[in-house]
């Protein structure tokens, strides 16, 4: 069968539409490894830090040991605002790493925190 060249632009633009609407996928972001066993004083948790001009709905989990020990989300969150899960304390468990789901890298902004009295240290995820 032969389309002449009208049909298969109109085809093409259909096709071009209908992309640039659909929704974007998520988008998975971890953290490095954390030693959790290796320290035993302090707290850690993940947060999500929404730096772009649109909201967006987030979700985050803290790692364990093969076990998921405290999440976030999901929640839509605003320009210039973050979500924390709840800390875990490394006296009573063993974190390995956050991993977010996100709609976007480029705005959304995904971290391991560790805190202990005024030491904070970030990992960001990559």
């Amino acid at each position: 069968m032969i389309y002449s060249r009208g049909f298969l632009r109109l085809l093409l633009a259909t096709v071009l539409v209908l992309a640039a609407t659909l929704p974007a996928s998520a988008v998975e972001l971890k953290t490095a490894p954390f030693p959790g066993s290796i320290l035993t004083s302090g707290v850690v948790r993940c947060s999500v830090l929404n730096v772009g001009s649109k909201a967006g709905t987030i979700d985050a989990e803290l790692h364990g040991n093969f076990t998921v020990l405290s999440t976030a989300g999901p929640v839509s969150l605003g320009p210039n605002i973050a979500a924390s899960t709840s800390s875990a304390s490394l006296a009573s468990s063993s974190p390995t790493h956050c991993r977010c789901n996100v709609p976007s890298k480029n705005n959304l902004r995904c971290s391991f925190e560790y805190i202990n009295g005024t030491v904070v240290e970030v990992i960001p995820a990559q």
